[in-house]
């Protein structure tokens, strides 16, 4: 069996590198469904019904 020397990823077949169109999906987001804004702040907080599904998606469905 012959092992060969690995080579570095170059990016040549990575079709997102030049690509035009957005690949985030904003409208799952947990920060997207706003529960209620800070007032001094003005920083959104997003329901626990939301950050309880983005992290159960991170800790199980995530396959970045």
């Amino acid at each position: 069996m012959k092992f060969s020397k690995p080579k570095p990823l170059s990016g040549d077949k990575n079709k997102r590198l030049n690509s035009k169109e957005s690949t985030n999906c904003e409208y799952s987001a947990a920060w997207s469904d706003v529960d209620k804004i800070k007032s001094h702040s003005e920083v959104t907080v997003p329901s626990e019904e939301n950050v309880a599904n983005a992290k159960d998606w991170v800790d199980n469905g995530s396959k970045l």
